[in-house]
């Protein structure tokens, strides 16, 4: 008989069987660990399977066995599974879906491995509200050359508007999905894809196939546009797959796929559970933006006219080679991060170093900058209208390892908020975002100050809002349109046109010299301040207090509109702390796994809790029985903690050294995950 364990998931009652079975045999990683995996990862994964029939993918004795795909609904599932009716020409199939953790839990325990959805939601089956490319590599390639196809059609959906988010496959290729969330056909994306597949095919016949035998893919990347059809799945996001290790599609940035081509890395796009939790502590869901941004899918008139043409064929060389320089290190991107406005650096000591940094130019560039500027705001009349500008895009930076000084670049601080060209022309102003929508009407307040200047000019910037200590929040950012909670905040950083003159080829200190003198002294419409050449005392300033990062520019740099470049590059900081183990929770399916430390830090001669560490722990293997020794019935602090599993206690004399992104207004730890122990420090020192 099936060894079974009864569990109560969100109120429905269900029995899991044979928990101790190893499904990854290579790794012994088994039928418990794949259901904690997915108890785990629901938050995140849960809203990307919302109403999607999900065709499954079971796998009764693990991954080295025959496996089977269930696509009609089982007769035996709970009641409470919710289902949808698919016709096909010959039959009709009651497709399960899993909208809540009980049924995921409940898939789980049936060995399904994989979760393969559609492109589109129930009841509407006929509208997918995602395009999708499958990159598969063929016979002697492998990922990496995934990843330069994957940058050529972000580039070109880049050039019309379009913004698309990368994942991995969790198998061998690359996955490109692009988010639409508006009415369309599947003929109509299923015909784009194809077109864009064979344009593509056409430029690098040498990297590319677009057709599906397998005997034409050696040496090349399948482009799958095929998958764009309403009777085939795909793999969703947050999936585990059947391989050797417990593998996952994984989401990933751009940042990411440039930096492992750079670094011909393939492994640097390879993910298993452990990594994909850990992930999302830090950096959230990186593809949530697929479930809400809404985007037109342009005509095949506009995507033939994007295409570079053979006879521009060294462009198309130069920018791929752009793609591929130094972005020496990904940097881990975060939800939420801090960020300087003008209180805060506050403490003298920080306006000190403030001063003695500052500097925007050499004086020769600002006197020959303020030579010009009499002209150049001068109104051009003979220049184009504003609204033929319209369809300009962001340049955008890069990512680098490690600040450095170099008397040919500038430093700012890398602003957290939601990017922004500003389109003025004397009595009107629009806001637009960086996929080309219209933001306008979310932030009148920008508007109207933008339209006080009296001038035509295209602006580059941020917008964020400010908490009370004058300090960029991204919570309150993304609730602002309904609580107008906050200080509302445009802060810009380059000037593109002026008064119908293109500065764009004009060096970036020039532009930023107008800039600032254009700028009317707004509380809202701010000039981004910038040091000169000491990159890497202005990184430690960065460090010390607690912002995101900072963003290197080259000063003799023309502004490339719609290009990512090597003179732009974002330099983030990585923040440690030393923290008390005072608890933890088990895992909610292996009572012999942590799920949670809950930590604290010393106030005085008391105990503050600090917050759960929930990633990373694979990294001390021992640790849970460790802390078994230490177990107490006292509560070490005040505060009583938030958690669904029960706590266990211990004497807080562990300490252990942890990587997060912020602390929050609570002084609780955000995205915390664990280091290592810290053996040579005791509890007494942890302030």
């Amino acid at each position: 008989m099936p060894k079974k364990t009864e569990v109560d998931v969100n109120g429905r009652r269900l029995e899991l069987s044979n928990l101790e079975k190893i499904f990854y045999p290579k790794v012994k990683f088994t039928k418990a660990q794949v259901i904690d995996y997915y108890a785990r990862v629901a938050s995140v994964l849960l809203p990307h399977l919302k109403n999607r029939p999900v065709s499954l993918k079971r796998y009764p004795d693990g991954v080295t066995r025959p496996y089977f795909f269930e696509k009609q609904a089982p007769s035996h599932r709970p009641k409470w599974i919710e289902t949808t009716p698919v016709e096909s020409e010959d039959r009709r199939i009651d497709y399960c879906m899993i909208n809540d953790l009980a049924a995921l839990v409940w898939a789980s325990n049936l060995a399904n491995l994989e979760l393969h959805t559609f492109l589109h939601c129930a009841p509407k089956i006929e509208i997918p509200t995602m395009l999708a490319f499958d990159l598969d590599p063929g016979e002697g390639t492998d990922i990496l050359l995934c990843a330069q196809v994957g940058l050529w059609i972000r580039d070109l959906l880049e050039r019309l508007g379009i913004e698309s988010f990368p994942k991995t496959s969790g198998s061998k290729g690359l996955q490109l999905y692009v988010p639409l969330n508006t009415p369309v056909s599947y003929d109509k994306t299923k015909a784009f894809a194809h077109a864009l597949a064979e344009l593509l095919e056409s430029e690098h016949p040498d990297q590319i196939v677009s057709k599906m035998q397998k005997k034409l893919r050696v040496g090349k990347v399948f482009v799958d546009w095929s998958q764009n059809d309403e009777h085939k799945t795909t793999v969703t996001v947050y999936s585990l797959r059947a391989n050797d290790r417990a593998t996952v599609s994984t989401p990933v940035s751009w940042e990411e796929v440039e930096l492992a081509l750079q670094q011909k890395d393939s492994n640097r796009l390879v993910f298993e559970s452990d990594d994909v939790l850990e992930r999302i502590e830090k950096n959230g869901d990186l593809f949530e933006p697929v479930l809400r941004l809404k985007q037109k899918l342009p005509s095949l008139k506009a995507l033939i006219g994007k295409l570079p043409s053979r006879s521009r064929g060294s462009d198309t060389a130069e920018h791929s080679r752009r793609s591929q320089n130094p972005s020496k290190r990904l940097v881990r991107q975060s939800l939420r991060q801090i960020n300087p406005s003008r209180s805060a650096l506050s403490d003298p000591r920080d306006l000190r170093a403030k001063r003695r940094l500052e500097s925007t130019s050499d004086r020769n560039e600002k006197q020959k900058a303020a030579k010009e500027l009499a002209i150049e705001i001068q109104e051009d009349r003979t220049s184009s209208e504003i609204s033929a500008l319209s369809q300009l895009r962001p340049m955008l930076a890069k990512s680098a390892d490690a600040a450095f000084n170099d008397p040919e670049w500038i430093f700012e601080i890398k602003l957290d908020g939601y990017r922004a060209l500003a389109f003025v022309d004397q009595v009107s102003a629009r806001l637009v975002s960086r996929a080309g929508n219209e933001i306008s009407s979310a932030y009148p307040a920008i508007i109207n100050d933008l339209v006080t200047m009296k001038l035509t000019a295209v602006f580059d910037g941020e917008i964020a809002v400010l908490d009370e200590s004058g300090v960029p929040r991204f919570e309150l950012l993304q609730s602002y349109r309904t609580a107008r909670q906050g200080y509302l905040v445009y802060y810009v950083f380059d000037l593109l046109f002026l008064n119908g003159r293109d500065l764009r080829n004009q060096p970036l200190v020039q532009r930023k010299e107008t800039l600032r003198r254009v700028l009317n002294g707004s509380e809202i419409v701010r000039y981004v301040e910038h040091v000169d050449g000491s990159g890497k005392e202005f990184f430690e300033l960065a460090s010390e207090r607690g912002l995101e990062g900072i963003v290197a520019k080259k000063k003799s740099a023309a502004y490339l509109e719609g290009k990512r470049v090597d003179h732009w590059l974002k330099i983030k900081c990585r923040r440690v702390e030393e923290v008390i183990i005072c608890g933890f929770t088990e895992s909610r399916v292996n009572l012999n796994t942590l799920g949670a430390l809950l930590v604290a830090v010393r106030e005085g001669v008391k105990l503050k809790y600090a917050g759960l560490v929930g990633t990373g722990l694979n990294r001390a293997p021992g640790l849970i029985s460790r802390l078994r020794k230490l177990v107490t019935r006292e509560r070490p602090f005040k505060t009583v903690p938030k958690t669904d599993m029960p706590i266990r206690w211990v004497e807080p004399g562990l300490v252990c050294s942890i990587e997060f992104q912020e602390w929050t207004n609570d002084a609780i730890l955000r995205g915390a995950s664990f280091l290592s122990l810290r053996t040579d420090k005791p509890a007494s020192e942890i302030k």
